[in-house]
């Protein structure tokens, strides 16, 4: 699986923005062989060596599968001109039919399938 071997610890407290996945328990060996993208990316993007610290893991959209076009206050929005944020006044739009719905209801659940 995807989180072999991983500890998910939470990061300051109930309202944290992001929890920790630890890895640094598994040899580097094991790192390097079965996890080579999370290495490579806790690196590039969170500037963590995964084989000494914990990776800060926020929620976040992995796939989109379509939907309304939405603003992060869920209003719909068209392209109008040169403007594609237009919002349609008085529409709105969220959860899984918003296009912007990142997977947040899935934080506290594991991920067991794509």
């Amino acid at each position: 699986s995807r989180g072999e071997g991983g500890i998910l610890r939470n990061s300051e407290g109930p309202l944290k923005d992001h929890i920790y996945l630890h890895q640094n328990h598994l040899p580097p060996e094991v790192l390097k062989e079965r996890l080579p993208g999370i290495s490579e990316t806790a690196a590039i993007f969170a500037g963590v060596d995964v084989t000494k610290e914990p990776i800060p893991v926020l929620p976040t959209v992995h796939y989109n599968m379509g939907g309304i076009p939405t603003n992060y206050h869920k209003e719909v929005v068209d392209i109008k001109g040169d403007n594609p944020d237009a919002v349609i006044p008085g529409l709105m739009a969220a959860g899984e039919v918003a296009c912007a719905a990142p997977r947040w209801w899935m934080i506290d659940r594991p991920v067991v399938c794509d």
